[in-house]
């Protein structure tokens, strides 16, 4: 089996070569057609083929069976700390977190990264200060995404910066998002509750589902934002996962992961649905909740992922779910037309 880490290489060489065959293109083409190249076309060809060779690096964090002073290249070698990673990481990276309680606040110091769960959602926790924090003009390719926030004084701090947060859940903190001097994050598809003293300040979120909103906060009644409960599992035992007749996920408990695999646990049914399950923005693409979501993200810190809760796909069909019914579902649908199992009757 190839690894990511030679899949990368090998794109990484693809992409190369393709970069280093354009600007020959190019000069060749200057030169057919009488024109000059110059030191300068050569030193901006040498930097095209250098920064196309940088890798874009995934490192892994694992606060249970991690260490800071690993390298991050697989979880098997994973950091125990987020802000170990990010001080480790440079713009572009990826770092993909593990199931487990991070006590600790992350402060993204600028960087142009994506941090994001690596499976079932981490919680980010800090009972003295932040969880998270952009203060260092962070923009739009600084990305927080697929996390729980709980039990912090403030859950994320944005100050004169753009971050993306999408798919959080901010839960039981004194505060939830606070924005401060000019800043613009774009927070979607989330979820705000029980936070003592607001969700949101001077900032707002759209296709979210939002307890409190604080003056100088918005929830346009137009971009999908909800009120009202989402319908955790267990929100006193920091069972966060929303309620679906059609299953959920039920982790095993996070201080006992699987060693080295993907978040143990069970699917089970409840008696209602939550809200929150498909209410997320309808232009994004949900298709890695699996087969059995509704054609639209969940919100919250498991959406868009394998363990966020199921509901009925609205194109019965849609055979391949790709998000219409065309003849691609035709030629399905007709190659097995009339095929019988052997008990029908």
């Amino acid at each position: 089996m190839i690894s990511l880490k030679e899949t990368n290489m090998n794109i990484i060489k693809i992409h190369l070569l393709f970069v280093i065959c354009i600007n020959i293109s190019i000069c060749m083409a200057s030169s057919l057609s009488g024109g000059t190249i110059t030191n300068k076309t050569i030193v901006a060809l040498s930097d095209t083929i250098i920064n196309a060779a940088k890798p874009f690096n995934i490192i892994h964090v694992d606060t249970v069976f991690g260490n800071d002073i690993n390298s991050g290249s697989s979880r098997q070698n994973a950091l125990k700390t987020i802000q170990a990673a990010i001080i480790k990481s440079q713009d572009d990276d990826t770092i993909l977190v593990w199931p487990g309680v991070y006590n600790e606040t992350v402060d993204f110091y600028g960087k142009a990264v994506t941090v994001k769960s690596a499976a079932d959602a981490a919680v980010i926790s800090n009972p003295n200060g932040y969880g998270v924090r952009f203060h260092s003009a962070e923009g739009y390719d600084s990305i927080l995404k697929n996390f729980v926030i709980r039990d912090c004084v403030y859950a994320v701090q944005v100050e004169s910066s753009s971050p993306v947060i999408e798919n959080v859940t901010v839960v039981q903190n004194l505060q939830g998002i606070i924005a401060d001097g000019v800043a613009d994050p774009n927070i979607a598809n989330s979820i705000f509750w029980a936070n003592q003293f607001g969700d949101l300040v001077n900032c707002d979120a759209q296709f979210s589902w939002i307890q409190d909103c604080q003056s100088g906060s918005a929830a346009s009644e137009n971009d999908g934002t909800g009120v009202g409960s989402p319908m955790f599992t267990d929100p006193n035992s920091n069972d966060f996962h929303l309620k679906s007749e059609m299953g959920r996920f039920y982790p095993e408990p996070v201080e006992q992961p699987a060693m080295f695999g993907v978040a143990d646990g069970v699917w089970v049914v409840d008696r209602v649905t939550s809200s929150c399950i498909d209410a997320g923005d309808p232009e994004l693409d949900p298709s890695l909740e699996g087969s059995s979501n509704g054609g639209r993200l969940n919100i919250g810190a498991y959406g868009g992922t394998p363990y966020a809760s199921k509901s009925e796909y609205p194109l019965a069909a849609d055979f391949n779910r790709d998000g219409i019914v065309d003849l691609i579902d035709f030629a399905v649908l007709s190659s097995q037309w009339l095929d019988t199992m052997p008990w029908h009757q």
